[in-house]
């Protein structure tokens, strides 16, 4: 999953953040006070943060995604839509310390219109509706791996292995990646069908 740490901003630098992207929040009320932002740096898009900004005063709280560049703002908005475009303007570097973390960016900010692909490298990234027996649980761990390339092209596309939730099943593919950030899966093979998890979006 894409995990990497986040940092938390203070009142100053939530004051500064919200002037500069509150014309991609919909006119939203957003305040220093009843907003909280989180940051994290994308290696793959040198300069770039990518935010998360929740409202604080709204049950349950709501999140917005929005990369910050120096020069250029876009607002995630679960399509690859968003995120194409920034791959020409920020722009996307690719390299074999990188293509792995934007891989698991790419997944986790983009829905397919089925459904969303989980990136599942351990068992703690499956969302189990009940905690499994161990033997099961240690059967599922030995299927996964961690996001890893199987070959770089010399026109500096990736293939990269994943191991994947979709719905109920957990699938393993490959991930073709274009030097220009486009991502197609190719070859997937099913692994486990028809597991006890939660529902990713309505939580049931």
């Amino acid at each position: 999953m894409f995990t990497d740490a986040y940092k938390k901003a203070e009142d100053l630098e939530k004051e500064v953040i919200l002037q500069e992207v509150l014309p991609l929040l919909d006119g939203d009320s957003y305040s220093v006070e009843n907003t909280e932002i989180l940051s994290k740096d994308l290696s793959f898009y040198p300069g770039h943060k990518l935010l998360e900004i929740s409202r604080t005063d709204n049950v349950p709280k709501t999140y917005r995604y929005i990369v910050l560049g120096p020069k250029d703002n876009i607002a995630l908005d679960w399509t690859n839509e968003p995120i194409y475009q920034l791959n020409q303007t920020a722009p996307l570097t690719l390299n074999e310390n990188t293509v792995q973390s934007y891989v698991r960016f790419f997944f986790h900010y983009v829905k397919g219109k089925e459904g969303r692909f989980i990136i599942t490298e351990t068992t703690d990234d499956i969302l189990w509706r009940e905690e499994p027996p161990p033997s099961a649980r240690q059967a599922v761990g030995k299927m996964l791996e961690p996001v890893s390339i199987i070959e770089a092209g010399e026109d500096g596309s990736f293939k990269v292995s994943i191991c994947i939730m979709f719905k109920d099943s957990l699938f393993k593919s490959d991930v073709f990646v274009q030097q220009s950030g486009v991502v197609n899966l190719e070859n997937e093979r099913l692994l486990v069908e028809s597991m006890p998890i939660l529902d990713d979006v309505i939580g049931q």
